[in-house]
């Protein structure tokens, strides 16, 4: 867990901000720091989604599913006089229900008498304009080379448990070289490269680097607008180059 992460997101909580929107792909991850707060800044930590309803989440409590509506969760964390901070997992459709929105308005007011923080993990989320003033957004930091390194051997030990104990070939030049191209990607798309680049063969090798860079370069550029050509070919693989390869060999001897 980034520490930096974990220290931002604090500031957030102690600047008494009463919404906070997280955009991302990473729900687990998220979820994962938010408990962590929870526990480093004494606060309640509640999660809630339209299929579990409300349910606590520093202990296994089951859900409350008479509050599994939108409507009856906000109206749940108004009436409640007990500061906690609230996960709402995938609740961008509800914002255009203008019911939703003033209770939302109204938990934010209502902050100061009693401080709970809403916080909206969505993959894609528009703060509506009645509550932007009130909102703040959040993101998690990309992996460092440390937690690349950490990704790729826990992806290494499960091909090896998976496999008879068999242990996935590399060295480290090549590994440093795998989490120098995994580096601008988040956690789980450098896992899930990772993963590719063991499975096929249980190495991770030179030949592996082509299909990862192809596959990170389509991750970066989700929405389409850029077209990129791979250069897979050595130079000593390009017909007609032999030669000419061999003669600037002479030369530099000479």
């Amino acid at each position: 867990m980034s520490t930096s992460d974990l220290r931002d997101l604090e500031l957030l909580i102690r600047s008494r901000i009463p919404v906070i929107v997280v955009e991302t792909h990473e729900e687990r991850r998220t979820r994962q720091l938010f408990t962590e707060l929870g526990l480093k800044v004494g606060r309640s930590l509640f999660e809630w989604s339209i299929t579990d309803g409300l349910k606590r989440c520093e202990f296994d409590a089951p859900p409350m599913r008479t509050v599994s509506s939108p409507e009856e969760i906000l109206k749940h964390i108004r009436a409640n006089s007990f500061p906690g901070i609230y996960l709402l997992l995938d609740f961008h459709p509800y914002l255009e229900d203008p019911t939703h929105i003033r209770l939302i308005k109204e938990i934010a007011l209502n902050y100061e008498n009693t401080p709970n923080t809403l916080v909206m993990i969505s993959h894609s989320l528009e703060t509506p304009p009645e509550i932007r003033m009130h909102t703040a957004r959040f993101e998690l930091s990309l992996p460092d080379d440390m937690t690349l390194e950490e990704i790729i051997r826990d992806e290494a030990q499960k091909w090896s448990q998976s496999n008879h104990g068999r242990q996935v070939r590399t060295d480290r030049t090549t590994l440093d070289k795998m989490i120098r191209n995994l580096t601008g990607l988040t956690a789980i798309d450098a896992r899930r490269l990772a993963r590719g680049a063991i499975a096929d063969d249980g190495a991770i090798t030179d030949d592996d680097f082509p299909k990862v860079m192809e596959t990170k370069y389509k991750l970066l550029d989700r929405d389409g607008a850029l077209a990129f050509e791979y250069d897979t070919a050595r130079f000593g693989d390009v017909g007609g180059l032999g030669n000419l390869k061999r003669w600037l060999k002479m030369r530099a001897d000479t």
